[in-house]
């Protein structure tokens, strides 16, 4: 404390120097302050703004993607319907298209939604070769039936020639052709009705004993029941047939299973879908939450860093302040001192002044009289020269 205050009993200029360094550090930190604040700001506002741009980036990216993903897998639903070779390759590249989405997101929700959504993907495209699996099966017996109408058909006419070979009666066996038509005919509807129906018919609840397929292949059942009546090498066709149809039944039964599952899994992978799509809309507000946040957190950094320029600055200022007033107290004792000073040695001056003005005026007056006595002496000097040459002058007189 003695030091400091040692500090304001220095010479003038010294004290102006400790100032003038004051207001420069009072500068220098300021904007060492300013500097260091707004660094920091930047530090945090890039690391901020970096991982929310990044995670705009990786959204849009992901959105892109799996909107494109999407369309796809709907384009495939509604396509894949006996092509199975453009289900198994279409299928394997859209999950492998989802399943790397899953490994480049950073998010763990989405990642985890992601997955899920792989998952019901996977089931759906499954459930789609389960469908054309059982429409191929189907296509199978349609055809075995064929082939057995025309075996009965070419058994019939060989059976019809060897009779009337023989001179049997062939009336009733005359008949058979035409049924065996009209069966046909009914196997034909029953495709063509299967191809009307379509996919999405299947997709819906089964609506049991009066399914329109199912009355094609009971009129068939019935007709083939009939054939079970004839002789034994033609009977045999007709349980045959009948196996055969009673197989239809339960694979279009099956069928219809396997299109409802898949509707049950495509409801599920919509649901799946409609959650992922709510958590990318809700990874985008979080991303809005996040710019705001981040915007205010800009806010509360330039309020804060203001806040400490102007406390370092009233801070300096008081001190400055403070400062000033000391030394400026001390330079107005100084110069009061100094004025005193030169006011009490202007008082000696003066007095000085009188009295070697009293000393030349003394001075003066015996210098006058000095120069009276002088000039009296010179006169008496003066009369004593002319007394001595008038002596002088008489004695020479007197010689002569």
């Amino acid at each position: 404390m003695n030091r400091f205050t040692a500090l304001f009993h220095k010479s003038i200029p010294l004290r102006l120097f400790w100032i003038n360094l004051l207001i420069c550090l009072t500068f220098i930190a300021i904007t060492l302050t300013i500097y260091l604040s707004f660094r920091h700001i930047k530090t945090d506002m890039t690391h901020i703004f970096t991982q929310e741009v990044n995670q705009v980036i990786e959204n849009a990216t992901v959105g892109r993607e799996l909107g494109r993903v999407l369309a796809d897998t709907n384009l495939l639903i509604s396509t894949f319907y006996e092509k199975e070779a453009f289900l198994e390759t279409e299928g394997e590249r859209i999950i492998s298209e989802v399943l790397e989405l899953a490994a480049e997101s950073s998010d763990v929700q989405l990642k985890k939604s992601l997955s899920e959504f792989t998952q019901n993907i996977r089931s759906v495209f499954d459930q789609c070769a389960k469908v054309n699996q059982r429409r191929q099966g189907i296509k199978t017996i349609q055809q075995k039936l064929n082939n057995t109408l025309a075996a009965l058909e070419e058994a019939v006419s060989n059976k019809i020639i060897d009779d009337m070979m023989e001179g049997e009666d062939v009336s009733i066996l005359e008949r058979l052709p035409f049924a065996i038509a009209g069966y046909r005919s009914l196997l034909i509807q029953t495709n063509f009705k299967f191809i009307e129906l379509g996919l999405s018919h299947f997709k819906l609840p089964a609506e049991g004993q009066d399914h329109p397929i199912q009355t094609f292949l009971n009129e068939l059942h019935l007709g083939f029941r009939t054939l079970s009546g004839y002789e034994a090498d033609i009977a045999v066709f007709g349980n045959r047939l009948t196996r055969g149809v009673q197989t239809y039944r339960d694979a279009t039964v099956q069928f219809h299973q396997a299109g409802r599952e898949l509707q049950n899994r495509l409801d599920q992978m919509n649901d799946e879908k409609e959650r992922l799509l709510v958590l990318m809309e809700k990874m985008d507000q979080r991303v809005a939450a996040m710019a705001e946040k981040g915007v205010d957190f800009l806010a509360e950094q330039i309020s804060d860093t203001m806040r400490k320029e102007v406390m370092i600055s009233l801070f300096m200022a008081l001190l400055i302040v403070i400062l000033s007033s000391l030394t400026g107290r001390s330079i107005t004792r100084s110069l009061t001192r100094v004025i005193n000073g030169l006011q009490k040695a202007a008082v000696k001056v003066a007095d000085a002044s009188d009295q070697l003005l009293s000393a030349s005026r003394q001075l003066s007056r015996d210098t006058s009289d000095q120069a009276i006595s002088l000039e009296k002496t010179s006169l008496s000097l003066e009369k004593m020269d002319s007394a001595t040459r008038q002596n002088a002058e008489n004695a020479d007189h007197a010689d002569r």
